[in-house]
């Protein structure tokens, strides 16, 4: 787990989901877990974005809840203007991150100067 560029709890749910047969999901959940948050709340439509942001509530978790979100994202074919509609839940730079981050074939990335021994 060491050599993973995340913090251990998140790489043990990755290498468990194989396991599981759910590691794109996993993959999904922690990237997003590993970028700022996607969820944007300004003060002045707190409401309409509370009302937003129900409308991808998991009972399950949170983590659920964010994974619906990229889902939606997904099925929208990754639509800038449909991060615009849902907002001001969504912010487009997030998601964008999020989906450069699962992208196959990516070289890996190396947050950590610690070399392997």
């Amino acid at each position: 787990m060491a050599d993973f560029p995340i913090d251990p709890p998140m790489a043990k749910m990755l290498i468990a989901s194989v396991d599981y047969g759910c590691s794109e999901e996993m993959l999904t959940i922690v990237a997003m877990l590993s970028v700022q948050n996607v969820f944007y709340r300004p003060k002045d439509k707190q409401a309409q974005a509370d009302a937003k942001k129900a409308k991808f509530h998991q009972p399950e978790g949170d983590h659920l809840t964010l994974l619906t979100v990229y889902n939606g994202w997904k099925a929208s074919k990754f639509s800038a203007p449909w991060c615009y509609e849902v907002r001001p839940l969504v912010t487009v730079s997030c998601l964008l991150t999020h989906s450069l981050m699962t992208v196959p074939n990516a070289p890996p990335r190396r947050t950590s100067s610690r070399r392997a021994t």
